[in-house]
């Protein structure tokens, strides 16, 4: 039997491809989530809230998915398969000055 990997969240971008780690803040939307699970694994992406989608990692394992949070203020997201959830990762949706 396969294992699969656990996903894992490799970037956290805005709009301008802006790295949001560390809890960073933009107004710049969508925010781009990139992450690495085994081939062909389906992810589900979840906000603060809950689920808000899913996405299939290709043959390489790499996924992408682009988030347009709903609300302004803290986001902590991760992504889960069938292997297991990824850490939590966190930004700020601020307002448009």
């Amino acid at each position: 039997m396969i294992s699969s990997k656990v996903p894992v969240i490799t970037s956290l971008k805005d709009a301008d491809g802006v790295e949001l780690g560390g809890g960073a803040s933009t107004s710049r939307l969508p925010v781009t989530i990139d992450g690495l699970a085994s081939s062909s694994d389906f992810i589900e992406v979840h906000d603060t809230d809950g689920l808000v989608g899913k996405v299939f990692a290709g043959v390489s394992g790499l996924w992408s998915f682009h988030l347009l949070p709903s609300s302004i203020g803290e986001h902590r997201v991760f992504a889960k398969s069938k292997a297991g959830k990824s850490a939590v990762k966190t930004f700020e949706v601020v307002a448009v000055k």
